[in-house]
């Protein structure tokens, strides 16, 4: 029972919050660093290698050059769809939930991905395998989501480009928010007076503490 009593009230309310608010700044730390990788020329680079890898897919398919090479064209199909849902969750966490299904474009993107997936699915259903109108229907649909943003990532570069927008600044904002985005001077001077709230709550909490023990 002693011990019990001892341990009781070891963690104030403000101590609870603050664990709640590092939980938060760390999640927020995340998302600036997916945000930077995502918005930089690596991210460009394989793009850009993607939208090359499908048009040559594409070509390969129209011209018929094999069956060997159908099947080939299969199998990358099928793992560029996979990563492609990888690239949307990326996508969704980084934007935040609320901002990326706020953008038209965005449920646009995520409606071409899901057709491209249904067609393969019924198609590899209907004939045993993925069909000859179904890939080229499926890559093509593909090509274009990849066309679209890789123009819109061209675009927030050039955007962060000729303005002092951030990276920071970014976190939580999706392609087309034309808001005024918090810069990073304003979420620094927050951050500093929530902690300097943090540390008097504190203070106030261990001196009320060693109060009551002189008092008991």
């Amino acid at each position: 029972m002693e011990n019990i009593s001892n341990t009781k009230g070891v963690f104030s309310p403000i101590e609870i919050i603050s664990a709640s608010n590092l939980l938060k700044k760390q999640r927020r730390n995340l998302k600036v660093m997916l945000s930077r990788f995502y918005y930089s020329k690596i991210s460009k680079i394989l793009y850009l290698f993607f939208i090359m890898l499908t048009v040559w897919l594409l070509a390969g398919i129209i011209f018929g050059l094999s069956q060997l090479y159908f099947a080939i064209a299969v199998i990358l199909l099928v793992l560029m769809l996979i990563l492609a849902i990888f690239e949307v969750v990326y996508r969704v966490f980084m934007e935040g939930n609320v901002t990326f299904f706020s953008e038209k474009w965005n449920i646009a993107d995520v409606t071409c991905l899901s057709i491209s997936c249904l067609i393969c699915c019924i198609s590899f259903g209907i004939a045993g395998l993925i069909s000859y109108a179904g890939e080229i229907l499926a890559v093509l649909i593909n090509l274009v989501r990849l066309l679209l943003i890789y123009f819109k990532l061209l675009r927030m570069l050039n955007r962060m480009k000729n303005t002092e927008i951030s990276v920071n600044d970014l976190n939580g904002y999706g392609y087309s928010n034309e808001v005024q985005t918090p810069t990073s001077k304003d979420v620094s001077d927050k951050e500093i007076n929530d902690q300097e709230k943090y540390n008097d709550g504190v203070f106030k909490f261990h001196e009320s503490s060693r109060t009551d023990e002189s008092e008991g």
